[in-house]
């Protein structure tokens, strides 16, 4: 792994997608890299969203926390 990005969450889940599109467009293939999320006991559409986007990314984690 060449780098993991990790970055919080926190009912804020179209910025969290936002950022993580632009990842994905300034990576280079020639990067092995991971992407995780952090959430900080976001409301639960929220987390519904993080979970039906990220769900079959291979690359990135959810991480649910119950506490902010």
């Amino acid at each position: 792994m060449d780098i993991s990005i990790i970055t919080i969450n926190y009912n804020s889940s179209f910025g969290t997608l936002r950022l993580i599109d632009s990842i994905l467009q300034h990576t280079s293939d020639q990067i092995s890299y991971q992407i995780i999320v952090v959430d900080n006991n976001s409301r639960e559409e929220e987390i519904k969203i993080l979970e039906e986007k990220l769900s079959n990314q291979p690359n990135i984690k959810l991480i649910k926390s119950k506490i902010n």
